[in-house]
């Protein structure tokens, strides 16, 4: 009996180690300048993008922190130089003032034009995140 128990902490022990040994992949350098502040954000696009336009200043609130974090990965991408990354830029800012120009006709969005002014600041975030994750991945 006394082996048993010997050997099932010895098993647990060696368990654990194991465990905290494991190999987790790299972060990338747009997984790390995507990483949002608040990593437990209980709201997620797949929650907000249904609302309505009574919960409307929840769905601006959620948005205005997602564009934020998408404005602080642009700015890491403003050191890049060159043709290149000039006409990346400029296709970045045409995006983003989309998106600004999608989220004030948000603002004037009345209830019959709530569910399509909502899916187009959608619709266009994710335009805007897929470019800058493209950049990302050819620097």
């Amino acid at each position: 009996m006394k082996h048993s128990f010997t050997t099932l902490a010895m098993l647990g022990a060696a368990g654990a180690i194991f465990l905290s040994c494991s190999d987790k992949p790299e972060t990338t350098a747009y997984e790390a300048a995507t990483t949002p502040a608040s990593a437990a954000e209980p709201t997620t696009w797949d929650n907000v993008k249904t609302y309505t336009r009574q919960r409307s200043a929840e769905f601006r609130d959620f948005v205005d922190r997602q564009v934020d974090d998408l404005d602080r990965k642009m700015e890491s991408l403003a050191e890049r130089t060159g043709d290149e990354a000039d006409e990346l830029k400029a296709e970045l800012a045409l995006q983003r003032d989309a998106l600004a120009d999608k989220l004030e006709a948000l603002g004037d969005a009345t209830e019959e034009t709530w569910d399509d002014a909502r899916d187009a600041v959608v619709e266009q975030y994710y335009k805007l995140r897929d470019a800058i994750q493209r950049a990302f991945d050819n620097p």
